[in-house]
C-alpha cells in the first residue's frame, strides 16, 4: 500500500510497471503478481510547483503473510534538503477470528 500524507503529490512506479501520481491524502493499493519473489521494487518523487524531487529508488522484501505499507509525509524544519520523506513498515493483515468450540 503507497500512502501520501503529503501536502504534495507523489509519483510512484512500482516493481516498474504502471507509473501513477498520488494526490495528498490519497492512497493507493498495490498487488503483487502472483509467483513474486518476494521483493518490492519502488521509485517515488514529489512534485512541487512543477519540479520533480526524487525520494526513494528503493526494495523491500516481503513474506506473503506481510502487507507492506510505503508512507510519504511532509519533512520537518524550516532548512529541509527534501520536501517530503518516506518511511516504510510492515503489519500483519488482519487473521480469521477463530470459532469457539
Amino acid at each position: 500500500r503507497f500512502v501520501n500524507l503529503s501536502s504534495v503529490t507523489v509519483r510512484v512506479l512500482p516493481n516498474r510497471t504502471k507509473l501513477f501520481d498520488l494526490a495528498p491524502g490519497a492512497s493507493r493499493i498495490f498487488s503483487l503478481p502472483p509467483g513474486d519473489q518476494g521483493t518490492l521494487t519502488y521509485q517515488i518523487a514529489a512534485i512541487v510547483d512543477g519540479k520533480v524531487f526524487p525520494l526513494a529508488d528503493s526494495a523491500e522484501g516481503y513474506a506473503r503473510s506481510n502487507r507492506i505499507n510505503i508512507v510519504a509525509y511532509n519533512s520537518d524544519g524550516e532548512d529541509r534538503r527534501q520536501p517530503v520523506k518516506i518511511v516504510s513498515f510492515f503489519e500483519r493483515p488482519p487473521q480469521p477470528a477463530k470459532k469457539k468450540e
